[in-house]
């Protein structure tokens, strides 16, 4: 987006060191789709690694949050305003989902529905900044809303 959004900027918080090991995965082509034999078996580095790692990742008996926050600066008749939109997610105790499962996948789905009703219709990869816009958003966070992910939304 950034023939439209030249400044825009997405940081992502994880624990410390998260970044240095990823890295290492990366360097090593571990998280490569390129297919290769191993033992005469066709597989991929980050097919093999999912396997691997995923029972690694289980959280056990800990409980995630996700915290997200949209900050806009722009324009509104003439005069400067500043959007800013807070998302703190956690945990579903009851259904047992972890939040970045949650605020994943019900993104996802809520987008699914919106194509199914034809509310979105831009075709190909569209990212959802271009493809869920104005009456689409409101809908997009009313459904986030039934599945109990809300957005607290300050303007200065």
């Amino acid at each position: 987006m950034k023939d439209k959004i030249p400044n825009m900027v997405e940081k992502t918080i994880r624990w410390p060191g998260n970044l240095e090991r990823v890295t290492i995965l990366a360097e090593c082509g571990l998280l490569s789709d390129k297919a290769v034999k191993v033992d005469g078996v066709e597989t991929t580095p980050r097919h093999f690694n999912s396997l691997v790692m995923t029972p690694l990742l289980e959280l056990g008996d800990e409980r995630d949050v996700t915290l997200l926050r949209v900050e806009a600066v722009g324009e509104r008749n003439h005069q400067k305003i500043k959007l800013r939109y807070d998302m703190i997610d956690r945990y579903d105790e009851q259904k047992k989902i972890s939040s970045l499962g949650r605020t994943t996948g019900y993104p996802c789905c809520a987008a699914a529905l919106m194509i199914g009703r034809g509310h979105i219709t831009a075709k190909g990869v569209v990212p959802p900044e271009t493809a869920i816009r104005g009456e689409q958003f409101r809908e997009f966070e009313g459904e986030m809303n039934k599945r109990n992910i809300t957005f607290q939304k300050t303007e200065t």
